[in-house]
């Protein structure tokens, strides 16, 4: 046989980063679009020159002196004859519905896109691309991807194939990797679709922890930003994809997705899963970032503050209490603590705000208690009565000589109201506690 020209890629594949010297990833205003045009300077498509010079000496893959060389691609064999192998049907094997499958002995050096569907979602035949992937030969790989492609955000939420595109991002060639990004995200309704649903998303954070090039990450946040509060919004497999790109993206390419999280933060805060993404991106987040997140939700805390939703988000920020964070939250807060401990959302932020410090609690107790008919309100309230409890606990000095003078004062009262009796429990509880560490106290 002929000495065959070893195969190799392209010489712009090794320095492939060279091309985008132009662009500038910190720029917001860079578009999907310019980045594509970008990569489109290295379509797969570009590679066929250098595979059709060993493709005319390329051997069938199913005659005899070759049908058992590892190299190659194996169908089911049966008596040593390929399975729906016909004769006169120039060796190629076919599928069940007679889809040729792979084709090289007649020059054409890709897999039929439908017979790669119908495997790879078969039981039997889903296995079998998987050997050819994890074999590593960059011919099959070529051929497996050009199939995979036009049909990939099916397979992804497809069970089987969601193994076989699973398999395919963790053993193919970045190369690869790059072309199969491109189509998926060049359909992003599709892309968003993959991302919200349970098996596609870890089809996604497996090739998100793949891409190694800066402008592949910078193009998957791109995209990743322009769903940022849909993803957000969604249950656990979008914010599976989020919290995946704040690990595997760097700074940079972050900001743009919590950039747009932080646009619509209080649209995201009054939300049923948005809340439960808030709090990660705010601990993302750094420096400037990071005000940007929550300026506009200490600005709204009062009305967020008594939201089904959006308290948990002011109860995150209180304790964070990073750059007096949790400060500015409670002096937006003021002279509506009452107000609040009326509330089943409100009383858990100032439970929250009681623990913030002895100067702040004291503030919020003095502020309940400047009127009597406001803190026997709440002190005989369903909701107010922890928040008397919790200041029972926390206050200290003047702050809690106050509380216990008003208790004794209208103690007759407290003590037959169904919610006042556990106030009035309590400051007992307080009191002998107290007594036990320091027996004076019992005056």
């Amino acid at each position: 046989m002929e000495n065959q020209t070893p195969f190799q890629l392209p010489n712009y594949l090794t320095n492939g980063n060279r091309i985008f010297t132009n662009l500038n990833p910190s720029s917001s205003t860079s578009s999907i679009q310019a980045l594509e045009a970008q990569l489109g300077r290295l379509q797969l498509l570009s590679s066929v020159a250098a595979v059709d010079v060993f493709d005319h000496s390329w051997p069938p893959y199913f005659m005899s002196n070759h049908v058992d060389s590892p190299n190659f691609f194996q169908p089911p064999m049966h008596n040593g004859v390929p399975n729906n192998f016909e004769a006169g049907s120039s060796r190629m094997w076919r599928s069940g519905a007679g889809e040729p499958f792979i084709r090289p002995s007649n020059g054409n050096v890709y897999g039929h896109g439908r017979g790669i569907r119908r495997m790879a979602m078969d039981g039997e035949g889903y296995r079998v691309v998987k050997r050819v992937i994890e074999r590593g030969d960059l011919r099959e790989t070529l051929n497996i991807v050009e199939g995979v492609k036009d049909c990939i955000h099916e397979l992804m939420l497809h069970p089987l194939g969601n193994d076989v595109v699973q398999t395919l991002f963790r053993f193919c060639h970045e190369y690869f990797i790059k072309d199969l990004l491109l189509s998926l995200i060049g359909k992003q309704d599709l892309f968003l679709a993959v991302c919200l649903h349970s098996l596609g998303q870890k089809a996604v954070v497996k090739l998100l922890c793949r891409l190694s090039n800066p402008q592949h990450q910078l193009l998957f946040a791109v995209v990743i930003s322009h769903h940022g509060v849909a993803l957000a919004k969604s249950s656990g497999p979008g914010h599976d994809v989020l919290i995946n790109c704040f690990r595997n993206l760097s700074r940079q390419d972050n900001e743009m997705i919590l950039l747009e999280i932080a646009h619509n933060s209080l649209e995201l805060a009054k939300d049923k899963n948005g809340c439960c993404i808030l709090p990660f991106c705010i601990l993302y987040a750094e420096g400037t970032l990071r005000g940007v997140l929550v300026t506009p939700l200490i600005q709204e805390a009062r009305h967020l503050s008594t939201h089904f939703y959006a308290n948990f988000v002011i109860q995150f920020l209180i304790e964070l209490d990073q750059a007096n964070i949790g400060a500015r939250v409670i002096q937006v807060l003021r002279n509506k603590f009452v107000e609040l401990c009326l509330s089943k959302a409100g009383s858990h932020v100032v439970e929250k705000c009681l623990g913030c410090g002895e100067d702040e609690a004291a503030g919020i107790i003095f502020e309940i208690m400047e009127n009597k008919e406001n803190w026997i309100q709440v002190f005989t309230n369903q909701y107010g009565n922890y928040v008397a409890q919790k200041a029972l606990s926390v206050a200290k000095g003047e702050a809690y000589n106050l509380l216990v003078r008003a208790i004794k004062s209208q103690q007759h009262i407290l003590e037959f109201h169904p919610y006042g009796r556990s106030v009035v429990a309590a400051a007992v509880k307080r009191k002998r506690r107290s007594s036990i560490s320091n027996p004076q106290c019992l005056n």
